[in-house]
């Protein structure tokens, strides 16, 4: 028996094609970016390959359209305010994930592990960003643009040390295989 649409309770919103269409061609380039990776460890192409300055662009082009997808589909999943069990749910799902890769990564290879990469970036940015889903646009716009300038303008020696480096301002990045500093990455997410 059919429910009167009157009735029938909160209407789920529609997809939005562009959106999905974004993530698809993220995902899309993730899978060209691993591959080549995975091709160098194999002898299939030149083993600078995933060093080259073309193959970097890749990967820093498809961690802004993750990360700025995250930012919109925070917008569009929280029009109304934060809906704290919905955020709380997805943050956890999102942190265990992020916990996962760290613990696998030890296990393959303790001497390049996953301590801050895009899972994590995406974890502790979006709490960020639950901060600025009920303010005006031009705030998040703002603190975004500064997050990125800040490691052009603050980095220093000091925040080298292991507890410090995720935050992104130090002068080396570790030795890791996947790094996504919450400088300048989380403001990718609040512009998004």
């Amino acid at each position: 028996m059919e429910q009167d649409q009157a009735t029938a309770g909160p209407a789920r919103r529609a997809r939005i094609a562009a959106i999905d269409a974004a993530r698809g061609a993220a995902l899309g380039g993730m899978v060209v970016y691993h591959l080549i990776w995975d091709f160098a460890h194999f002898g299939l192409v030149a083993p600078t390959l995933p060093f080259a300055p073309a193959t970097r662009a890749l990967s820093h082009l498809v961690a802004s359209a993750f990360l700025a997808l995250v930012g919109v589909s925070l917008a569009l999943a929280h029009p109304r305010g934060l809906r704290r069990d919905a955020f709380l749910k997805r943050l956890a799902l999102i942190a265990g994930a992020a916990a996962l890769v760290t613990a696998t990564s030890y296990a393959i290879d303790s001497s390049e592990p996953i301590l801050f990469g895009i899972l994590h970036c995406i974890a502790v940015a979006s709490l960020i960003a639950a901060l600025f889903v009920a303010a005006p646009p031009w705030a998040a716009l703002i603190v975004g643009a500064a997050a990125i300038a800040a490691p052009f303008a603050f980095a220093s020696a000091a925040f080298n040390p292991p507890a410090l480096v995720w935050l992104g301002l130090g002068t080396l990045s570790p030795y890791t295989l996947d790094w996504r500093p919450l400088l300048p990455w989380s403001g990718v997410v609040l512009i998004g």
